[in-house]
């Protein structure tokens, strides 16, 4: 079985509902990793990047340079106030 997580904290989160038993022996192996190792991805990897990457992309197009400063600029201000 394939899943997919993401490290959050230096602690892998599997997906929403993912559960394995307690005391479960598990493989974790970077996507990076098992690419530069083998040279290929598998289908089941392909099929979540792909599904990754659909949830990213929109009908939109993308962000002009000035529309990105905008976007940094309230992000600064959000996250450090004025």
């Amino acid at each position: 079985m394939v899943v997919q997580g993401r490290v959050e904290n230096g602690v892998v989160v599997f997906a929403e509902g993912v559960r394995f038993p307690e005391g479960q022996l598990v493989t974790v192996e970077s996507l990076a990793v098992q690419v530069e190792r083998t040279g290929v991805i598998s289908p089941e990897r392909q099929a979540a990047l792909r599904h990754l990457i659909g949830l990213w992309k929109t009908d939109r197009p993308p962000p002009t340079d000035e529309e990105v400063e905008q976007i940094r600029e309230q992000s600064l201000m959000e996250k450090y106030g004025q």
